[in-house]
C-alpha cells in the first residue's frame, strides 16, 4: 500500500525550498534523492498542487507526500538478453523491447531491465533498484533508452536531460485527426481522481511540453503516424498529451479510447500493446563531447499495425 505523509509548514521552514524542507520533514521516511523523484513524479503536493523543487514555502501551507511501495532491496542479476546499440565506459544505449519493465516495482519484483543490466554490465550507479537510471520508458513502449555506467555520467546526463540538451523523438500511432504539426504545453501532474494516472487538466507550476508532427495520414485520414519530440520528459507525457488532445494512441489501455470508426475497431483490438516507439536519440557525449546520434525503426508489431491502417480505406 502507498503511505501518505502530511506536514504543515511552520515558521522554521518559511522561505525554504520545498525539496529541502520536505527532505528534512520526512527524514525518517525518505532520502533527499527519493524526495526529488517524488516531486518529479507528482507524488508531492503543496496545498494540493504540484510544484517545482525550488518553490519557496509559506507558513501554514500543507505538504502532502505519497510514498509508493519500495522496490525489492536486493537486485538480483538475471540473464535477460539486451540489444546494445552503443556502449563505452560511461554509458549504454539500449533498444528496449516492449513488455520489458525498466525497474523493479510492486507486481514486478524481477525480470526487469535493471536485473539484466546487473547481469550483463554490472551497472551499479544510481539509486538501489534503479541502476544507471537517466530516464525511463513505459513497459509497453519500445525503443532507445539511455543508461549511465558511472555516477559522474549519471549526474551529467540527468542534468543534460533537465536542460533539454538531449533529443528524444518517438513515433506514435493514433486515431483521430491531429493538425500537421504543433506544440502541446500544459500543466502536468498526478490525477487527483486516480493516483495511477497523470493529467494536464489541473493547476500547478510543473509544465509538460511535447512538439509533434504528422509523418503520414492513415486510414483515409482517420488515423496518423505522429512524431513526438519531448521538451520535457514527464511520466506518460506523450500518452496523456495526445489522448487529452483527442488523438489517443492505439492500444493504450489506460489513456486510450475505443475508436468511433467501425473500420478502426478491429485494428485497435489487434494491438497487443500501446503503439509508441522511442525511435531517435541524439546527444553530446557527457565526457568526450562527441556527438551521438541513434535511430532504431519500430519493431514488427508496430509496423504491422501501421500497415493495417494503411490498408483501411
Amino acid at each position: 500500500m502507498t503511505d501518505e505523509l502530511e506536514f504543515t509548514v511552520t515558521d522554521a521552514h518559511a522561505g525554504v525550498r520545498v525539496d529541502r524542507a520536505a527532505a528534512e520533514l520526512a527524514a525518517d521516511h525518505l532520502t533527499r534523492s527519493q524526495v526529488k523523484h517524488l516531486i518529479e513524479d507528482g507524488d508531492l503536493l503543496v496545498d494540493d498542487a504540484q510544484v517545482r523543487p525550488s518553490r519557496k514555502l509559506k507558513p501554514g501551507q500543507r505538504i502532502t507526500i505519497w510514498i509508493p511501495p519500495p522496490p525489492p532491496s536486493d537486485l538480483v542479476p538475471q540473464d535477460i538478453p539486451l540489444d546494445i546499440v552503443f556502449e563505452d565506459g560511461h554509458l549504454i544505449v539500449i533498444d528496449k523491447p516492449s513488455g520489458l519493465v525498466v525497474h523493479p516495482a510492486a507486481g514486478h519484483p524481477d525480470g526487469t531491465l535493471a536485473n539484466a543490466l546487473m547481469f550483463h554490465r554490472g551497472v551499479d550507479c544510481g539509486e538501489p533498484g534503479r541502476p544507471g537510471s537517466v530516464h525511463r520508458l513505459d513497459k509497453d513502449t519500445s525503443g532507445l533508452m539511455l543508461v549511465a555506467k558511472t555516477e559522474r555520467a549519471l549526474s551529467r546526463l540527468s542534468r543534460m536531460i533537465a536542460d533539454r540538451h538531449v533529443t528524444r523523438e518517438y513515433l506514435a500511432l493514433v486515431h483521430g485527426r491531429p493538425p500537421d504539426e504543433g506544440t502541446i504545453e500544459t500543466p502536468y501532474g498526478r490525477s487527483r481522481r486516480d493516483r495511477k494516472k497523470y493529467t494536464s487538466r489541473l493547476d500547478g507550476e510543473v509544465r509538460a511540453s511535447t512538439r509533434y508532427r504528422v509523418e503520414s495520414r492513415l486510414a483515409g485520414g482517420r488515423a496518423a503516424l505522429v512524431r513526438c519530440i519531448l521538451g520535457t520528459g514527464r511520466t506518460h507525457q506523450i500518452r496523456v498529451h495526445l489522448s487529452e488532445s483527442r488523438w489517443p494512441l492505439l492500444g493504450d489501455p489506460v489513456y486510450g479510447r475505443r475508436p468511433r470508426d467501425e473500420e478502426l475497431r478491429p485494428v485497435e483490438a489487434a494491438c497487443a500493446r500501446t503503439m509508441l516507439h522511442a525511435e531517435h536519440l541524439e546527444l553530446s557525449h557527457p565526457e568526450t563531447g562527441a556527438w551521438l546520434d541513434f535511430t532504431r525503426p519500430p519493431p514488427d508489431d508496430f509496423a504491422a499495425i501501421r500497415d493495417r491502417l494503411e490498408g483501411v480505406g
